[in-house]
């Protein structure tokens, strides 16, 4: 990573005491793995120009798709397992 990246968000958030944020939802199920992954890098890319512009964001998908693919006969990639999550 680069760390201009990490030293621009902490310098945002630096002194906050309140945390507002905005929750980022978005299509993520498909049985193609190709589709799934370009949805995550998507929707990445959105949290990250958010991130910039200051607006503080939780999207599942950008928080948990790794975990999926790190951990895929634990976590299901189906939309009646994550709805109850997110």
């Amino acid at each position: 990573m680069n760390t201009n990246y990490h030293d621009t968000i902490a310098t945002l958030y630096k002194g906050m005491t309140v945390m507002n944020y905005h929750y980022i939802a978005c299509p993520y199920s498909d049985d193609d793995a190709e589709v799934r992954n370009q949805r995550y890098l998507d929707a990445s890319k959105y949290v990250a120009q958010e991130l910039l512009r200051g607006v503080v964001v939780y999207s599942p998908i950008v928080h948990c798709h790794n975990l999926q693919l790190m951990y895929p006969t634990l976590l299901p990639t189906t939309f009646d397992f994550w709805r109850n999550i997110d």
